[in-house]
């Protein structure tokens, strides 16, 4: 990590190192949170009446490794299992915030990161499956610097991915209200809108009066995919390079722009669209109650200054 400078004329600006962390391995992918996205609410109200306050550390990068792995032994003689370790660093102090390493699994392997959460797909080798994970992060007592901050809270979970995915993104609103989707692009040639909500760290596999209020589902290791969920119908976009999503002007709505072999640009609601009005809405009622209750309440102005007149004059 490094600092900027100024010299001593105030003219030039130096780069001066501040912080190194070597990992040994090679890098895969690497993901940090959108500078400009929003965040609505700073913590998670439970079944209990407690809080969760999320950790929202701008400063961090999830970083995903490669190494061979040394714990499980290889099915055969001459193959090797490798192992992949997903780091969390905060990019100010170099402290790695978190981290897990999944053995017998290898790439591809990508990444998306926003708010105090992380989601990550890889191909788990021993059990032949493709794996989605997820965590979340709350934080914990103590001080909220980002030089002497404390461990956060990580909540971790994992499930069984029926499709291999080429690339991650999550939606984005204006102002953070609106739910989050994650969107994935299948190696099949569709891009599948996952509610966030399915991929939860907190799902219990038991349920409790306490997690039914909280609203949250019981654990299933299996995502669920549906074809109502693919945003691009049927039109099959290969090779996927990257997707980009951005904020409109209506909360409910956000832009989706995938890029490859293929351009697609569609639109992605999470939360439906609650900010706009139906084409069947009835203007013409709602316009004859307005001005109805607006003549009404005129009329009954002049009755009641003529009433309190005559009361003067009685």
């Amino acid at each position: 990590g490094y600092r900027l400078r100024l010299t001593e004329q105030q003219q030039q600006m130096s780069a001066i190192s501040t912080w190194r962390l070597a990992l040994h391995e090679p890098i895969l992918v690497t993901a940090a949170r959108r500078p400009t996205e929003q965040v609505h609410s700073v913590g998670r109200v439970l079944g209990n009446r407690h809080v969760l306050y999320k950790y929202l550390n701008p400063n961090l990068l999830a970083v995903a490794t490669l190494a061979k792995d040394m714990v499980t032994p290889a099915p055969q003689i001459g193959d090797a299992y490798t192992q992949i370790t997903i780091w969390l660093i905060d990019t100010v102090s170099g402290r790695v915030v978190a981290s897990a390493t999944h053995h017998h699994s290898s790439g591809p392997v990508s990444l998306v990161h926003s708010e105090h959460w992380l989601v990550y797909s890889l191909w788990n080798q021993k059990q032949r499956r493709f794996q989605l994970s997820v965590w979340e992060l709350f934080a914990g007592n103590g001080l909220r610097d980002c030089m002497n901050a404390t461990q956060p809270i990580v909540g971790k979970q994992s499930y069984i991915l029926p499709a291999p995915v080429q690339h991650l993104a999550v939606s984005q609103t204006e102002r953070g209200i609106t739910a989050k989707s994650v969107l994935l692009a299948l190696r099949s040639g569709g891009i599948m809108e996952l509610s966030k909500a399915f991929l939860d760290p907190r799902r219990p596999f038991d349920m409790t009066p306490e997690f039914q209020e909280e609203g949250l589902m019981p654990y299933h290791p299996e995502v669920p995919m549906s074809t109502q969920a693919i945003v691009n119908y049927n039109q099959s976009l290969h090779r996927v390079e990257g997707m980009v999503t951005v904020p409109t002007g209506l909360e409910s709505t956000s832009l989706l722009f995938v890029h490859g072999t293929d351009l697609f640009c569609t639109r992605v609601q999470p939360s439906k669209m609650f900010d706009v009005l139906k084409a069947d809405f009835d203007y013409a009622f709602i316009a004859a109650v307005t001005i109805g209750m607006i003549i009404g309440s005129f009329v009954t102005q002049r009755l009641a200054a003529r009433k309190a007149l005559f009361r003067l004059w009685s």
